[in-house]
């Protein structure tokens, strides 16, 4: 019984960490941030934050990780039960980033230094080149291009998505992105004959 209140304790100790610090990347840069900072708004001392967390940075890594690994358990699901189709898969992704807004757009914004985008790309993108360059047939390195160029305009559309008051469904923005991909992808019958591509 004493372990669950404990287990109860360490979760809303960590809960409250973890808005603390989404709050104050609302507003400054991770790099900025301080433990003293997350501990005043938190109402904890610095002991308490050290019990779990090495430093701001460390707290950051933990965040993105945890969102990473949900990320990635979706994924893991969706292949599992046969589901291997993008729109498929993408809806129940934008769900779950939709249900974590907060530390989705703080992990989107230039304020906050870390790779999640990055991974979130990197999740995906060998199976976009490998499908491209066979259907297409064009080089890796311009269906990377690609890539590149409709994943960063897919943050841009997910970041205004999370932080409008009415947003789309998620059903709705992976429909749009994928059509907008699909969109991209048809450039390459464009510049297929172009021999500088």
């Amino acid at each position: 019984m004493a372990e669950k209140k404990l287990d109860a304790r360490v979760k809303y100790t960590k809960l409250m960490i973890r808005n603390s610090f989404i709050s104050l990347l609302k507003e400054k840069a991770l790099a900025k941030v301080t433990v003293t900072d997350i501990c005043n708004l938190a109402e904890i001392n610095r002991a308490t934050f050290y019990a779990h967390y090495k430093d701001p940075f460390d707290l950051m890594e933990s965040l993105e990780n945890e969102l990473m690994e949900n990320i990635v358990d979706i994924l893991s699901s969706s292949i599992c039960s046969g589901n291997t189709e993008l729109d498929k898969i993408l809806p129940n992704i934008l769900t779950f980033m939709q249900s974590q807004s907060d530390i989705c757009l703080v992990l989107m914004s230039d304020l906050s230094s870390t790779s999640f985008v990055k991974r979130c790309m990197e999740l995906i993108e060998d199976g976009f080149v490998s499908t491209w360059t066979s259907r297409y047939d064009v080089s890796e390195d311009l269906a990377d291009q690609l890539f590149l160029y409709g994943a960063m305009g897919s943050v841009g559309l997910l970041h205004r998505w999370l932080n409008s008051d009415k947003p789309e469904t998620p059903e709705y923005m992976a429909e749009l992105i994928i059509k907008l991909f699909n969109q991209g992808a048809s450039a390459f019958e464009l510049v297929k004959n172009d021999c500088s591509l």
